[in-house]
């Protein structure tokens, strides 16, 4: 069984997918569970779980799960906002996810998404990949993905969106 852990934009937000794609509950929408029971069971199995509301924009985020996010900024003004995923985190993370079921890897990702002053990712600098395959793939899935734009002091500006994710593959040993 694949394990894909995420922790995007450094530590505020961890996700951990297990499976395939998944649907959110209506009681947590911090939560992703397999569209399908694993072989056996009727109970589908929470694939991913993240410290914020997977479809939440930037703007909904409590200003304490603002404040959160923003604190993997060093030195961030008060009147300058970081970029976000428009839609949430949720698009993103089963894309990396689906993905992670295929690949199979083990390892650390650290990237930066940089993204400009309209939202759109210009590039993805690793420091560290599992493999040349997982970061083609994240490539691929963050260009695709459209961001709010930071705003520094009132005016849209360009600023990193940093990426760190952690792939592991766990067995289960049938009974």
């Amino acid at each position: 069984m694949s394990l894909f852990i995420a922790r995007c934009a450094i530590a505020a937000a961890s996700l951990v997918a297990i499976g395939t794609t998944g649907v959110a509950s209506a009681e947590n929408p911090n939560t992703i569970y397999q569209d399908t029971p694993t072989t056996g069971t009727h109970i589908t199995k929470p694939i991913a779980v993240d410290s914020f509301p997977l479809d939440a924009t930037y703007d909904e985020l409590t200003p304490a799960q603002k404040q959160a996010f923003r604190s993997q900024y060093e030195n961030l003004p008060a009147d300058t906002d970081p970029p976000y995923p428009l839609h949430g985190t949720r698009h993103m993370m089963k894309s990396i996810s689906i993905a992670q079921q295929a690949l199979q890897e083990n390892g650390e990702l650290s990237a930066i998404v940089n993204v400009d002053p309209y939202g759109k990712v210009k590039n993805v600098a690793f420091y560290a990949m599992p493999s040349k395959d997982v970061a083609k793939v994240v490539t691929y899935v963050m260009l695709r993905e459209p961001f709010k734009p930071a705003n520094c002091g009132g005016k849209r500006c360009a600023m990193e969106f940093p990426l760190n994710l952690t792939f592991r593959v766990e067995y289960q040993v049938p009974n």
